[in-house]
């Protein structure tokens, strides 16, 4: 099957996407010229498009799928079926949620479950302490939480071992 070239939306025909994730500057005076990409800080390819005298930089595979399949919704990513970021080929892209993306890189392997545990995580709210307290405590959850000004979820989710969970029971 030969490649398939489509103008890259809002650029008034001066580029085209490939459904092989390539691009191409088309100029009126002169033949198609493929432009060079170069990877990203995240190891994503982009590329540098000129529109008014402004660059604007874009992933390659945004650009895919904008042209291919239309724009992206809210709330919605490009996930990269393979897990290879610079398979920017339409039939290896498609378009997620957030949630989906993240359960695709966990299944894949391209991601592991990380746990923080207690004040080294960055969000902790009380200290090891105080949850060594919560879970001693016979104290009603809404009292205990009014104390320590915490919610009464995260008293219920120490008591019930969610969080906090590598302190010895005790």
């Amino acid at each position: 099957m030969s490649e398939q070239w489509l103008n890259v939306p809002n650029y008034g025909g001066r580029y085209q996407v490939s459904d092989c994730g390539r691009i191409a500057s088309c100029p009126a005076t002169r033949p198609p010229k493929t432009l060079k990409q170069w990877r990203d800080t995240k190891g994503y390819l982009q590329i540098g498009l000129r529109l008014d005298g402004e660059r604007h930089i874009w992933r390659v595979h945004r650009l895919v799928m904008l042209a291919f399949v239309g724009p992206c919704a809210e709330g919605v990513q490009v996930n990269h079926k393979d897990g290879v970021k610079t398979n920017n080929r339409l039939d290896n892209l498609e378009y997620v949620t957030q949630a989906e993306n993240m359960q695709h890189a966990l299944r894949t392997g391209l991601r592991e479950i990380t746990y923080v545990p207690g004040e080294k995580h960055p969000k902790h709210k009380l200290t090891e302490e105080q949850a060594r307290g919560i879970l001693a405590s016979t104290e009603v959850g809404a009292v205990l939480a009014r104390k320590l000004g915490v919610s009464k979820t995260l008293v219920n989710r120490i008591r019930a071992r969610q969080v906090w969970k590598h302190l010895a029971t005790g």
